[in-house]
């Protein structure tokens, strides 16, 4: 009887254990999008900030343990700056490429020598807390922190002094994109909005409504006549930047294959004629003129470690022609007339 018993909970315990195998696989092969592809391979550092040098030479790469400076004419080992203290989490150069502006988790803001790493100048005066919520303006002059309580603060970035706190969205502010000529602000919320303010005035001038879900990205056009804003789902807006007006909605048509999901980065070309939007494990290009769907960049599926990306940047330089995407611990530089695949730079 005891025998008995003891095979029958020993049959119950192969059981649970190949049972609670078999469902642990299962949920680690469920990528974001829901779907059962298996996500294989090396883990690789997520990605929290990409950023070209104004000639486009340059890529800045800012990832868990710090950043990295590739070259993007060549496939040489990128250059590495090393936080002092805390993790990095935005970069950003000036408008000559000279100086390396980086923010950490403390709130610290260091200056450096883009090309001998020499320490320039330390900012110790922005709130500790807001840490990682940051944008610089163009020329790199400002500074746009997103607060928990639902407001956007600018900042002088040589002073260190508050010039406007911007008071508006009913909910948390997801991303802020400056236009070129330092005039607008924009913001976007979990309240589904995006909203345009005066930077001198601080005094709202748009606010633009129409999505169903979270914004989680935005980006004004080379000349601040348009504004793009991505969302939770899989779906990406053009703006009037003056009226507000809504021009057309792009999606990648929720295709499994190519399902974007959260709209995570988007951007203009330098001439403004395309857009592209990075989400889930792949980046898209569209006309900005038809809406037309041009390319799918589509970056390897790896498992990786932090919570970085994905990102798409165009080249500053319009002459290059590339775009580049970072997802998983990978940076892809793609031609955007071929959909070729340049180069690949990798961050571990």
């Amino acid at each position: 009887m005891k025998f008995r018993v003891f095979s029958i909970f020993a049959a119950f315990f192969i059981v649970f254990i190949f049972t609670t195998n078999s469902f642990t696989q299962n949920i680690q092969q469920r990528n974001v999008s829901g779907s059962r592809k298996a996500i294989t391979g090396k883990e690789k550092p997520g990605i929290y900030d990409i950023r070209y040098s104004p000639d486009g030479k340059r890529l800045a790469v800012v990832i868990e343990t710090g950043i990295l400076i590739f070259n993007t004419q060549t496939d040489d080992k990128p250059e590495v700056f090393v936080e002092d203290i805390g993790r990095p989490w935005r970069v950003a150069f000036s408008p000559d490429g000279k100086t390396l502006t980086s923010v950490n988790s403390f709130g610290t803001i260091q200056l450096r020598d883009a090309e001998t790493k020499e320490h320039i100048r330390t900012l110790n005066n922005f709130p500790p807390e807001e840490s990682g919520h940051i944008m610089f303006s163009p020329d790199g002059s400002t500074i746009a922190y997103r607060h928990r309580n639902k407001t956007v603060s600018l900042w002088d970035a040589k002073t260190e002094q508050r010039l406007q706190t911007f008071v508006g969205h009913s909910k948390y502010v997801r991303r802020i994109a400056f236009s070129l000529d330092g005039e607008r602000i924009a913001t976007g919320s979990d309240d589904q909005t995006v909203r345009v303010w005066d930077i001198n005035t601080g005094k709202p001038l748009l606010t633009l409504t129409g999505h169903a879900h979270s914004v989680q990205s935005i980006a004004f056009s080379p000349d601040g006549k348009y504004i793009l804003s991505g969302d939770m789902r899989n779906t990406i807006r053009l703006w009037h930047a003056s009226t507000g007006e809504l021009i057309r909605t792009l999606s990648d048509g929720q295709r499994e294959d190519i399902y974007m999901g959260v709209v995570a980065n988007v951007a203009f070309s330098p001439d403004g004629k395309l857009i592209a939007g990075a989400g889930g494990f792949s980046s898209h290009l569209w006309d900005a003129k038809t809406g037309e769907h041009l390319q799918i960049l589509s970056g390897p599926r790896t498992s990786h470690t932090g919570h970085g990306g994905p990102w798409v940047m165009f080249s500053p330089d319009p002459d290059q022609r590339i775009v580049a995407s970072a997802c998983l611990g990978e940076i892809q530089l793609w031609h955007v007339d071929t959909g070729k695949l340049i180069r690949t730079f990798s961050t571990d």
